[in-house]
């Protein structure tokens, strides 16, 4: 049985034109875009120590831009989401290590896949979900030990906060009706409240996918002064949050 946020996902992104790319509309196809996603990419590696050596869940996986980027190389990976063109795109990477499958997040239960892993990540999913819901499915779904990562929006970027608010901003922006955005303190207090541990979440990201290629190497080197200072650093576009379940 899906609950309404679940059926509102799913009917949004199944509006979309099949002949609009999904790349181009979450901002990934541009010279900037994909110079933003190979970072969030290495961010995600380094915050889960992901190698070959241990098994992942995505949450979320969408076309299976990041699932490549992270885990392509990696070892066994199960990368799911809940749209079926999404998945469809995915499975066409070709990736041997990973398995691609249309699921609900909220109702996988181990053994399923596999499961427990040692890491469950994701990109731009959080916020699509109940994280009262979720956060202890991630807990659930890890090995004693086992670490997490989740690039998300920062609800204190003022184009983040536009788009979640103002009506026709979301629209032109496909933002779907149950996608919010987050604060730091937040995300930090969620996982802490079910049993987390070393919980730490980073903001990063000025770089605009719509950044000229030309403007590309000077707004990367401004990007690093905006980050150094909290003020400027608190208005970034993201934020990864990464922690571990305890061992015992």
């Amino acid at each position: 049985m899906m609950n309404n946020d679940v059926r509102s996902e799913l009917k949004h992104w199944n509006k979309l034109p099949r002949n609009v790319s999904l790349e181009s509309v979450w901002g990934w196809e541009t010279a900037a875009g994909q110079l933003r996603a190979r970072r969030r990419a290495q961010l995600i590696i380094r915050k889960t120590c992901l190698t070959r050596h241990v098994s992942s869940l995505e949450i979320g996986c969408g076309t299976g831009l990041f699932t490549e980027l992270v885990a392509g190389l990696g070892g066994p990976t199960v990368a799911i989401d809940l749209v079926p063109r999404f998945v469809e795109l995915a499975k066409k990477r070709n990736l041997p290590n990973v398995r691609f499958e249309v699921f609900d997040a909220y109702r996988i239960e181990p053994p399923k896949f596999g499961s427990p892993f040692d890491v469950v990540w994701g990109n731009s999913v959080l916020h699509h979900l109940d994280l009262e819901r979720i956060v202890p499915k991630v807990f659930q779904l890890l090995k004693p030990g086992g670490r997490f990562a989740f690039a998300e929006p920062n609800m204190r970027n003022p184009q983040i906060w536009l788009e979640r608010k103002i009506g026709f901003v979301r629209r032109i922006r496909h933002v779907s009706p149950s996608e919010t955005a987050f604060r730091q303190e937040e995300l930090e207090k969620i996982f802490m409240k079910y049993g987390f541990i070393e919980v730490e979440s980073e903001l990063f990201d000025f770089l605009h996918p719509l950044t000229p290629r030309f403007l590309v190497g000077a707004v990367k080197a401004f990007e690093k002064v905006l980050e150094s200072f909290r003020p400027t650093r608190s208005i970034a576009g993201s934020i990864i949050i990464s922690g571990k379940r305890p061992c015992v």
